[in-house]
């Protein structure tokens, strides 16, 4: 949720300051119930109002790095395996090259990849996937 705005300048600005609102008097509801975790996540964490991050509620923080290259390239051989195992991967893609230019995109990022090059060899008619094209 955005940090809350001192003054509200717009409609948007309001919901999200009622939704903030809300979040943060269902977290305290949950301190007494010990069977519940509560996920949030965030692209802006420098935007989330500090309050939900105050102890008892969202107060553990985990910085998710993007892949690092063998990250990618174990991402690249789960969203391919099926393809290499039905041979419907062509032999001449330069998968480290694919690899070294995806860098600083994300897991599911790489996985569309796949899935497009896919779609692409299957509108072309072709049997087996030919290359991979950056999104």
């Amino acid at each position: 949720c955005k940090r809350r705005s001192a003054n509200a300048s717009s409609t948007r600005d309001t919901v999200q300051d009622s939704v903030t609102s809300q979040l943060l008097t269902k977290l305290d509801g949950y301190s007494e119930l010990n069977n519940i975790l509560v996920i949030g996540k965030t692209n802006l964490r420098e935007s989330v109002d500090p309050a939900l991050t105050r102890p008892g509620r969202l107060e553990v923080s985990i910085k998710v790095q993007l892949p690092n290259r063998d990250d990618r390239t174990k991402i690249f051989d789960i969203y391919t395996k099926l393809l290499l195992q039905h041979h419907l991967l062509e032999q001449n893609i330069d998968i480290e090259r694919i690899i070294c230019d995806t860098h600083g995109l994300t897991g599911a990022h790489i996985e569309q990849l796949v899935r497009i090059a896919i779609n692409n060899a299957l509108r072309r008619g072709v049997m087996k996937v030919e290359k991979f094209q950056n999104i």
